[in-house]
């Protein structure tokens, strides 16, 4: 091969390997920018998933906040109502007291009162030895029904009453409505009865009707 044919054959492999090279480029080059892509479209979907989820999150965060200023406002709302309704109800309860001090103005029916009031407290308390303590205007009228009561008590129970009289030392205050209170026992023992515990008594009892009577539509304590 003379020097001529050589440098022919060089240029040729020179030629071969420039254009393999740049095949190998260009197919490097495209591999790169499949692979970059497929990359960009794998991080831009994470991208958005995570932007979606944020927002689900806080769509549901602002949700529940939601609700809960709702809940707030109508649990705040009903206990205004509930108040209001207390109020009312203790409104009526005081005009009813402010009632009470009529009973003892008819004589005669405030005395048969204060007999089965005196009997209801023996019943329940059921001792022999009882004091009992009423207003000092009261004291004439109650003299008078401490026999009356104490027949009737035994007559009911069977029970022998050894003795009840007045507590001279210690009357019901002078607002008191009228009524009495029986003790034994040194006042170990005691049973309530004036006009105002049975009235507290009776309203307590009666507070569902009332609350639906007085408050028929409106929201009422469960």
């Amino acid at each position: 091969m003379d020097e001529s044919q050589a440098r022919h054959h060089l240029t040729q492999m020179r030629n071969f390997i420039l254009r393999e090279a740049e095949e190998n480029s260009e197919m490097i080059r495209s591999k790169a920018m499949e692979e970059y892509h497929i990359e960009k479209a794998t991080i831009v979907v994470a991208a958005k998933k995570k932007i979606a989820l944020d927002y689900e999150k806080k769509e549901k965060l602002a949700s529940v906040q939601k609700r809960t200023t709702i809940s707030q406002e109508f649990n705040h709302s009903r206990i205004e109502i509930l108040q209001a309704q207390d109020d009312c109800i203790l409104q009526v309860s005081e005009r009813a007291r402010s009632q009470l001090s009529l009973v003892s103005r008819n004589t005669e029916k405030y005395r048969l009162l204060l007999q089965k009031l005196i009997i209801q407290c023996l019943e329940i308390m059921r001792e022999p030895d009882v004091l009992v303590i009423c207003r000092e205007q009261d004291r004439a009228l109650i003299e008078s029904v401490l026999v009356p009561a104490k027949q009737a008590y035994e007559a009911s129970t069977a029970i022998t009453l050894s003795s009840i009289s007045l507590n001279p030392r210690r009357p019901l205050p002078p607002d008191c409505c009228g009524g009495v209170v029986l003790t034994a026992n040194g006042g170990r023992v005691s049973c309530n009865n004036t006009l105002e515990t049975r009235l507290q008594l009776a309203v307590e009892k009666k507070l569902p009707e009332i609350r639906h009577t007085l408050f028929p539509n409106a929201l009422h304590k469960e």
